[in-house]
């Protein structure tokens, strides 16, 4: 992880076994979607910053060189 919008414990560590409350590999599985696409959206759930609850979450995300830009929004 290289930048994280809401928790900076998260920088610098490999999440790539992270899982959501279901059990979904979402960094696995974005790592994956982004050797094989520019530009992809993937849903899954987070915890909200705000309502500090898991909420599902879509995130936008772009490849750039050999990384995955990504900027995501809870669903209401």
């Amino acid at each position: 992880m290289l930048a994280h919008g809401s928790n900076e414990k998260f920088v610098g560590k490999d999440l790539i076994d992270a899982q959501d409350v279901d059990g979904k590999l979402y960094v696995k599985e974005r790592v994956e979607m982004a050797a094989k696409q520019a530009s992809f959206w993937q849903d899954y759930k987070f915890v909200n910053p705000v309502s500090k609850k898991v909420e599902p979450k879509e995130m936008y995300c772009e490849k750039v060189d050999n990384t995955a830009v990504c900027a995501g929004v809870y669903k209401l």
